[in-house]
């Protein structure tokens, strides 16, 4: 059963989150990996237009 008490975060807007880490939870085939394979992807496309924006 979905916990619907915690707060629900947009995925592009935790990339642009000041803190360095995030954790997703998630029952099995919710989508965990999806989301963190989006979330490289994003974070591909901002390091070819500006590295430094994600530290390297």
């Amino acid at each position: 059963m979905r916990d619907r008490s915690a707060p629900r975060i947009p995925a592009p807007k935790i990339l642009n989150l000041s803190q360095k880490k995030a954790v997703v939870l998630g029952a099995p085939g919710s989508g965990k990996t999806m989301l963190v394979s989006y979330f490289a992807l994003m974070l591909c496309e901002t390091a070819q237009s500006d590295p430094t924006q994600i530290g390297l």
